[in-house]
């Protein structure tokens, strides 16, 4: 992204204000627009180690400690410098009075998670979706291309592909979507386009009256280089970025592209409502007995709800025992339910209890995930790609391979921890380990999973499947 024309978005609407001559506060704003664009321009292509580097260069020079690049006397001491509590990419400027600095953490908002949505489908906000999407909404509303680049699945596309179809008016824009393969041509990526656009006259083409188009050019790094070392597919977005038009395929025409209505994005929970009256609301909230009734709509807790209904009384005796966690449900639920099924309905009725009675299953989630991640940074440091082995590629990707794997295990399935043990063993076997083509690799990766067993879940790795020994399943 352009440094200049970031600086120009970042204070269009500032600048647009009525009272803007009269605001005391522009030479302050414009500097912090002006701080602000270095990382995200100058320093947008840098990796972990370079954007440390550019931190503590641009801190120093605008500090005037920097002895070889003074502070011009015409810009005079920069008072409006980020907090050294973090890196400069880590916040944003609110122009509000004489404005300040906040970090990025402070704009995530915590939504809910539908119970029918997939877990891939899942966008868990972050630093990087905040800070990534003001910077898309910004260049939609300026109408300015933005190229994010980083290595294969980080993410890039979803962030672009979230906003784009879930954060836009869809009677306002019209999104398109193109992946660029190794096959690609200027050909097909003109028509793709092109077929998306109208022809408003002779020579001049945009989308439908009243819409902006938004092309979405995904693996933008893909097409394959001709003789000469260019990607013709690349070329031809260049041409339109630089001269506004392309030509026809056909005749050779010219025809002009709506410049005005058109953008390029590149790369390289709802409750239900219940109709059952609450049986007794004087200790029973009605937040639990809405989950006691949804609860009750799967299989294996069917009857839940009536039961609740005709014995209030058992219920009631459980909601005040001093330790629900310890006690045992009304029967029949306390043995037709397993271990992570009581867990479930302890939640619904005294969710403050349901901590000491679950420990065990948060703590394996959290080992689960800290597993894997080790594994995966040992994976990418070791395992590296040669020409006998040169799909010893790993990315994120397997990463979330493993974590969705993991939570495709049904509840009912689950009776202790070690269950889910097992299944992270099996998950990155099935991952990392069937990859591997080499005994020496196979060996040193089935030690790291052993060691993993032992530093995160705290167990034996041959305890947990000595039952195997005897010829058992499971």
């Amino acid at each position: 992204m352009s440094y200049m024309k970031l600086v120009e978005m970042l204070m269009t609407d500032a600048c647009e204000d009525p009272e803007a001559a009269e605001n005391r506060h522009m030479r302050t704003w414009l500097m912090a627009a002006m701080i602000f664009a270095i990382p995200w321009s100058l320093g947008s292509c840098t990796d972990p180690n370079g954007r440390q580097k550019l931190d503590v260069f641009v801190r120093s020079l605008l500090s005037g400690k920097n002895e070889e690049l003074p502070v011009p006397k015409a810009v005079g001491k920069v008072d409006i410098m980020m907090p050294d509590t973090s890196l400069i990419y880590d916040f944003a400027y609110e122009q509000k009075a004489r404005g300040s600095w906040h970090h990025w953490n402070d704009y995530i908002k915590t939504g809910s998670v539908s119970l029918t949505q997939k877990i891939q489908d899942i966008l868990v906000p972050t630093m990087d979706t905040v800070r990534y999407t003001f910077l898309m909404d910004l260049c939609i509303r300026y109408e300015r291309p933005i190229l994010f680049v980083g290595p294969t699945g980080t993410g890039k596309s979803v962030y672009v592909q979230q906003k784009l179809m879930h954060g836009l008016p869809k009677d306002k824009y019209i999104p398109t979507f193109i992946n660029f393969s190794a096959q690609t041509s200027a050909n097909q990526t003109q028509f793709i386009i092109m077929s998306r656009l109208d022809k408003r006259r002779k020579g001049f083409f945009g989308p439908p009256l009243g819409k902006k188009a938004v092309i979405f050019v995904d693996d933008m790094n893909m097409p394959q280089k001709e003789i000469y070392g260019a990607q013709p597919p690349i070329e031809l977005l260049r041409q339109y970025f630089d001269h506004k038009h392309w030509y026809d395929n056909k005749d050779t025409a010219k025809g002009d592209l709506d410049y005005d209505e058109f953008m390029f994005f590149l790369t390289g929970g709802v409750g239900l409502q219940n109709k059952i009256p609450n049986p007794d609301n004087t200790w029973l909230s009605e937040k639990s007995w809405d989950e006691i009734c949804r609860l009750s709509d799967l299989r294996n807790f069917r009857e839940l709800r009536d039961h609740f209904l005709n014995n209030t009384r058992d219920w009631r005796a459980f909601y005040d025992d001093k330790a629900p966690h310890q006690a045992e449900l009304p029967q029949p639920w306390q043995t037709k339910l397993n271990e992570f099924q009581r867990m479930i309905v302890l939640r619904c009725i005294r969710p403050d209890k349901a901590q000491d009675y679950s420990s065990d299953y948060f703590t394996v989630g959290n080992s689960i995930v800290h597993a894997t991640m080790e594994v995966y940074k040992e994976a990418i440091q070791n395992l590296l790609p040669t020409p006998a082995k040169s799909h010893y590629v790993f990315n994120l990707r397997d990463f979330s391979r493993v974590i969705l794997g993991v939570c495709l295990i049904k509840k009912e399935h689950v009776d202790n921890k070690r269950v889910m043990t097992r299944l992270y063993v099996h998950e990155v076997m099935r991952v990392f380990y069937d990859r591997l083509i080499d005994n020496k690799d196979r060996l040193w990766l089935f030690d790291i999973i052993k060691r993993m067993v032992k530093e995160h879940f705290k167990d034996s790795f041959d305890s947990i499947f000595e039952h195997l020994a005897n010829g058992s399943q499971g």
